[in-house]
Parts: structure tokens; sequence; C-alpha cells
């Protein structure tokens, strides 16, 4: 089953600010963390169900993913979500 990927504009602002945060301590620390980000994007449109629930469960049947929060955990740690 093919999956489609939905990130909200959230997620998109927090990246963008994860991005910028990166860039201030190293360019190649920022194209990494792009690549990174990329290949999780692609990981999770081939196998959404492959993660660990950690909150509250999203889950549904259906065709989409929807990516509500990228975190920067050394930036904004949280002990309820980890890490």
């Amino acid at each position: 089953m093919s999956y489609e990927l939905r990130i909200r504009p959230r997620a998109i602002a927090e990246a963008k600010a994860i991005v910028a945060y990166e860039e201030q301590r190293s360019r190649t620390l920022a194209e990494r963390f792009l690549k990174e980000l990329e290949a999780s994007y692609r990981y999770v449109e081939g196998n959404p169900l492959g993660f660990q629930v950690r909150f509250k469960e999203f889950r549904q049947i259906g065709s989409r993913v929807i990516v509500y929060q990228i975190r920067h955990t050394s930036r904004r740690p949280n002990k309820r979500l980890g890490p």
C-alpha cells in the first residue's frame, strides 16, 4: 500500500528553525540534518506503522501520513515524549 505524506505548516516551520540553528553552528550540520530529514520522510512513507507509539495513538486505517511536529531533541528535550 502506498501512503501519502503530508507535512503540517508547524512542522515545516520547526524544520526551518532547526536548519537555521544548525547553519549557525556549521553548514555541514544543516545539510546533514536536511539529508536525514528527507530520508526519514521516505522511510515513513514506506513504513508508517514502523514507529513506536510514544504518546497517544493517532493511527487509523487510511493511506495518509501526517507529520505534526519535528523535534530537535538537543534544543528542546521533552521527558514525556522523549528524544
